[in-house]
């Protein structure tokens, strides 16, 4: 496999990312639980000017792009950031262009 198609795969493997990312609101809800704390959506909802269907949808797209993980208790949810294979593919699908625009410039 070539670096050119090295890349590809890696893009569709970041789609999901770029995809759940690419929202201000759903960066704005990351934001909000970058310190890890277990947040629900109602706590959410609090720091936010968000209603409650309005960020449950926003953290699906995020759950399902594996950037939050939840947790239950009881009959609650909560949500917090959690390291996960995008980040690695995202970080290597930017090493590998950077790569080859290194070698390009030679």
């Amino acid at each position: 496999m070539d670096d050119i198609e090295h890349i590809r795969i890696l893009f569709q493997g970041s789609q999901a990312f770029f995809t759940a990312l690419g929202d201000p609101i759903r960066q704005e809800l990351l934001l909000n639980m970058m310190n890890g704390e277990l947040l629900s959506v109602k706590e959410l909802a609090g720091r936010t000017k968000l209603s409650r269907p309005t960020i449950s949808h926003h953290l699906k797209v995020l759950k399902d792009a594996n950037i939050i993980v939840e947790h239950k208790k009881g009959r609650q949810i909560f949500y917090r950031p959690q390291p996960g294979e995008y980040f690695y593919v995202v970080k290597e699908l930017i090493d590998s262009i950077d790569t080859i625009i290194k070698k390009e410039e030679k």
